[in-house]
């Protein structure tokens, strides 16, 4: 049994009343989740989010809930909402959480088995984690910067403003086992590159990051939800985010009915040009051209890259479809000692298995390689990871890719040019630049759609 617990922080306009209902704690098993919180008013109701609409579970005076799943249900993402009312019904206090379970991916991946919670308000989010595999203390990133080293599972951050787009990434660091520590080795070797004490240090731990993309709410409690619903009725039984037609409508672009949404990833060197270290015997060259990139870009803006791939998902009210609308490979430039200029496009295999797809969610297994088309025993880029898109744009992507070079994930609208960028991940550099070919950074990203643009900090290192 899993046992975990979320501590729900509210947004009320009664400033007596604020941050009494703290205490909403969550029970995740494989048969239930029971809610219980403080009693703080006249009435409640409990929702949770079904689509891009909150479906009303509950409403009453009580303060505890039970709602049954079945086993399909436990590895899914569950969003759930708590208002408040005054004696006169009208709306006081609206909080939401999330409760992430483990992954059922069938990637090897030790990320796999990660949970975690969070809650969120106008003021305050709190991030609750277990199971992401750390020998250290882990490391806390908010936007991009280290926020701060922590030996506990839990940050609760107040540094932060209202109706305002914030990532998160906890980072734990783990030591590799001999065998795989010899595996590197071995394909450092086989891409001629001698190891030097810097590449031994990097090659012998491994990162391992699950990052959450959040948004606070607004300061003024009507602008958070559709407030021309009637919560008092019993034939209500949903209400909408006033965020309905924002960034992640993909279907305002295309269809009304038809929601889709692009998956895009770009690898790219940031540098204008690579200069080759010493150890490195890719003869007769001595640099390779750059991309001269820093930060995330636009994911359909024209520009340099390594890598540039993109897949559509397309829901329908029966099932979901996935299409690849892009896989390019930027053309590699080699700079030979004579001062000669050589040129070459590579190869590259984007391969899509282990299908699941139904009108909620299609989930598959993603696997990328892009090799040196001037080099063919230098390592290649590699990608590896399992994504699933939910209907309403909320996403868990969990998996591998190397540490070189820099690597961006977008959510997009497909057609259209609205994005987000849910995650960042800067390339190794000097010496340890080719060593990031064969060290592998284990993620999980994981957002929720029901307001788009929870999704969009668009962190800069």
């Amino acid at each position: 049994m899993l046992l975990t617990f979320i501590f729900l922080i509210s947004q009320t306009n009664n400033s007596e009343a604020a941050y009494k209902v703290l205490n909403l704690e969550i029970n995740l098993n494989q048969n239930s989740i029971s809610l219980k919180w403080d009693n703080i008013s006249e009435k409640y109701a409990i929702f949770i989010k079904e689509g891009s609409r909150y479906t009303k579970l509950w409403e009453g005076r009580k303060t505890t809930y039970n709602y049954n799943i079945d086993v399909a249900e436990t590895q899914k993402l569950h969003e759930f909402a708590i208002v408040a009312f005054d004696k006169n019904n009208n709306i006081m206090s609206v909080s939401k959480a999330y409760s992430i379970p483990s992954s059922n991916t069938s990637k090897d991946s030790p990320m796999k088995n990660s949970v975690a919670q969070y809650s969120v308000s106008n003021s305050h989010i709190k991030i609750t984690w277990d199971k992401i595999p750390s020998t250290k203390s882990f490391e806390i990133y908010k936007n991009g910067n280290l926020l701060k080293t922590t030996k506990k599972n839990e940050l609760i951050d107040l540094d932060i403003q209202p109706n305002t787009n914030y990532q998160y990434e906890i980072r734990g660091i783990t030591k590799v086992s001999e065998e795989k520590k010899n595996k590197k080795i071995s394909k450092l070797k086989e891409s001629k590159i001698k190891i030097r004490n810097e590449i031994d240090e990097k090659i012998s731990y491994e990162e391992n990051a699950l990052i959450i993309n959040v948004k606070t709410l607004k300061n003024n409690l009507e602008d958070n939800i559709d407030i021309d619903n009637d919560y008092s009725t019993e034939n209500n039984n949903s209400f909408k985010l006033m965020t309905a037609n924002s960034l992640y409508s993909a279907s305002s672009a295309y269809n009304s009915l038809t929601p889709q949404y692009a998956l895009v990833v770009h690898g790219w060197i940031p540098k204008p040009l690579v200069i080759l270290p010493a150890h490195i015997q890719y003869q007769p060259y001595i640099a390779f051209h750059g991309d001269t990139r820093v930060n995330p870009l636009p994911p359909f803006k024209k520009q340099s890259y390594r890598v540039h791939f993109a897949i559509n998902h397309m829901f329908l009210s029966d099932t979901s479809y996935v299409n690849i609308i892009a896989n390019k490979v930027g053309q590699t430039i080699g700079y030979k000692l004579s001062g000669e200029i050589v040129k070459g496009n590579a190869d590259r295999d984007l391969i899509i298995q282990n299908m699941n797809n139904n009108s909620s969610f299609v989930s598959y297994d993603l696997d990328y390689e892009s090799g040196n088309p001037l080099i063919p025993y230098a390592a290649p880029i590699d990608y590896s990871w399992t994504t699933k898109i939910y209907n309403d744009g909320s996403y868990d992507i969990i998996g591998s890719h190397d540490h070189t070079p820099s690597i961006s994930i977008y959510i997009a609208t497909y057609p259209g040019d609205s994005y987000c960028n849910l995650y960042f991940n800067k390339s190794w550099t000097g010496i340890a630049f080719p060593a990031g070919l064969v060290n592998s950074k284990n993620f999980r990203v994981v957002g929720s759609g029901s307001d788009p643009e929870s999704s969009c900090p668009n962190p800069q290192y």
